[in-house]
């Protein structure tokens, strides 16, 4: 069984390597999908069902649940490599480790380039002369 955690800033590349992960057989376990099925249930909006969430059990129940699930696939033999987005704080990780023998974090970091089109119009006229 492997679980991996994947951290990194929004725009950093944490879907592509989910999705290039669950293309080789991964499954991957969303932090802010456990608050929108919650949020479901309750009849809430996301926003609002985190926010009541870690006021009625803590600021670290979602990665509580996140555990209590992924626990329930091992045990229902339903994923042999388990991808866990989401995760936000040293902490969290620490949890996960001390559920998870040999849980790693995977933090991606990503340059990201901004060109305006009047830019690219511009080094495509450049080019012409």
């Amino acid at each position: 069984m492997e679980i991996m955690g994947i951290s990194g800033l929004p725009g950093s590349g944490k879907s592509l390597v989910s999705e290039i992960a669950t293309k080789k057989g991964a499954v991957v376990v969303s932090m802010g999908d456990i608050i929108r099925e919650e949020a479901k249930k309750r009849g809430e909006s996301s926003k609002e069902t985190a926010t009541n969430l870690r006021k009625e059990h803590g600021k670290y129940i979602v990665a509580q649940l996140t555990i209590e699930k992924i626990k329930q696939m091992i045990e229902d033999k339903l994923a042999t490599t388990i991808i866990v987005e989401g995760i936000r704080s040293p902490f969290e990780v620490n949890m996960f480790k001390e559920n998870f023998d040999n849980f790693i974090i995977l933090s991606i970091f990503a340059e990201i380039f901004c060109v305006s089109y009047v830019e690219i119009q511009m080094n495509d006229i450049k080019k012409r002369t």
